[in-house]
């Protein structure tokens, strides 16, 4: 099943999303397909269409070998966290330095040299 409108800006496939009601009739082999189906369906429409909250995550949901809790962290709170975890412990980028700092960076750091082009003499 393609994705609704709302979804599809992530994916172009329909996740499920069960509530208990539907939970319980999934997980019931009395319940055919078709009824479960359509109830979680309903279901979704009804209670999940405009209270989904869109967070972009980090390349370990691509992977079912990671069953860690970084899956449901924010792409930006999990490149924060390797950041520590790594030599980034030990840099800044300078975007988050305070303005006194960057302007302790910026006298620090020596300016880039010139690239002097040399002319040619012409023949």
């Amino acid at each position: 099943m393609g994705a609704n409108e709302v979804v599809s800006r992530v994916h172009h496939r329909q996740p499920v999303f069960l509530d208990a009601k539907t939970r319980e009739m999934w997980l019931d082999p009395k319940h055919s397909f078709k009824d479960c189906f359509n109830a979680i369906l309903g279901s979704q429409v009804a209670r999940f269409g405009d209270h989904l909250e869109y967070v972009e995550v980090s390349h370990l949901v691509n992977s079912i070998r990671n069953q860690t809790r970084d899956c449901i962290l924010s792409r930006e709170d999990y490149d924060a966290k390797q950041l520590q975890l790594g030599l980034g412990r030990f840099f800044k980028k300078v975007s988050d330095l305070s303005e006194e700092e960057k302007k302790e960076y910026k006298a620090k750091t020596p300016e880039k040299p010139k690239i002097i082009k040399p002319v040619r003499e012409e023949e």
